[in-house]
C-alpha cells in the first residue's frame, strides 16, 4: 500500500499522528548538515576566540550560517551581469559621475 493511499484512509482522523509523522520524516538521512554545524563551530570557536560561552557560539554559528545561506540565495536570485567589452567604457563614466 504506497504511503498516501494509507493517510487517506487511517491519518486524517489523527492530527497528533501527522504531526510527530511530519517531524520524523523530515529529519535528514544524511550527516551533511552536522558536519557542517561542526565546521562552523570550528570557524567561530577557535584558539582566539575560546572565551565565548556556549550560547555566544550558538549565536554566532547561527549568523553565520543564515549569513551564507541568505549570500548564497542571492548569488541564485541575481546572476553576475556579464559586461560585453564595447559596454565597459559607458559603465566606467557612470561610476566616475556617481564619484563625484
Amino acid at each position: 500500500m504506497p504511503p498516501y493511499t494509507w493517510w487517506e484512509l487511517f491519518g486524517g482522523g489523527c492530527p497528533h499522528l501527522q504531526f510527530i509523522a511530519m517531524r520524523v520524516l523530515s529529519q535528514s538521512a544524511t550527516s551533511s548538515s552536522c558536519e557542517q554545524n561542526w565546521s562552523h563551530f570550528g570557524f567561530v570557536h577557535s584558539d582566539k576566540r575560546n572565551r565565548l560561552t556556549t550560547a555566544q557560539a550558538s549565536r554566532l554559528v547561527w549568523l553565520f550560517s543564515n549569513l551564507r545561506l541568505a549570500k548564497q540565495q542571492q548569488a541564485l536570485e541575481q546572476p553576475d551581469k556579464v559586461i560585453p567589452w564595447d559596454e565597459c567604457s559607458e559603465v566606467e563614466s557612470e561610476y566616475s559621475d556617481e564619484d563625484e
